[in-house]
């Protein structure tokens, strides 16, 4: 995804006003240093994004499937900030990696701004974004 200029001025700031820029200033410099966090395990979240979104986020398809980014090791967490509403086939390529974890932030940010947490989601995949986030030539 090329990044505009338009969208290269966002700050593309979270729920609390956090600028994605920013996380590296309140986490320990090591991801290894940082807090311990417990996933949630409630259904009832899941349920609440599907009455709330009725489209997939990346092409718009009407018919739609939680996908929980930031599962890892440790599970996937059903908290808002973790879960993404995408179609049956985009959801399909993310775990095929076809688009890019970069894509899937900005989507989140874009459609679920409200729900964005970018510390919560920094300390939820246990690695710095910015550093998942590959750039195309």
């Amino acid at each position: 995804m090329t990044i505009t200029k338009k969208r290269a001025k966002q700050e593309y700031r979270d729920s609390r006003g956090v600028a994605f820029a920013d996380v590296r200033f309140m986490l320990p410099e090591r991801p290894g240093n940082w807090p311990k966090i417990k996933r949630v395990e409630d259904q009832r979240v899941c349920q609440l994004m599907h009455e709330l979104y009725h489209q997939c986020w990346r092409c718009g398809a009407g018919q739609v499937q939680a996908h929980h980014e930031f599962a890892g090791s440790r599970g996937a967490s059903d908290e808002l900030t973790a879960i993404f509403m995408l179609c049956p086939e985009c959801h399909s390529n993310v775990h095929t990696r076809v688009f890019e974890t970069g894509e899937l932030l900005y989507l989140k940010w874009k459609h679920d701004r409200l729900n964005v947490d970018w510390v919560r989601m920094h300390l939820l995949c246990g690695y710095w974004l910015p550093d998942l986030i590959v750039k195309r030539s």
